[in-house]
């Protein structure tokens, strides 16, 4: 057999499994919080909190960006 580094190596799966043990632990963070939210304030409460949360999210998206675009036209 012809062993020339074909493959993807040890260290990529390492990472992969890496990352994907890190979005397993931010989903069930995120859940357990909605969830608590839930409780508290009903699905309408927490489903508004939500959304003001990933609106936040969006508009420090957009004024990065925003930014971006200024720097590079100048």
């Amino acid at each position: 057999m012809n062993d020339n580094n074909e493959g993807l190596g040890v260290k990529f799966w390492l990472v992969l499994m890496g990352i994907c043990a890190g979005a397993v632990v931010a989903a069930g963070i995120v859940f357990v919080i909605f969830g608590r939210m839930w409780e508290a304030w009903g699905f309408f409460g927490a489903f508004l909190v939500l959304c003001g949360v990933l609106l936040l999210v969006a508009w420090g998206t957009d004024r990065r960006e925003a930014n971006r675009r200024k720097r590079l036209a100048a």
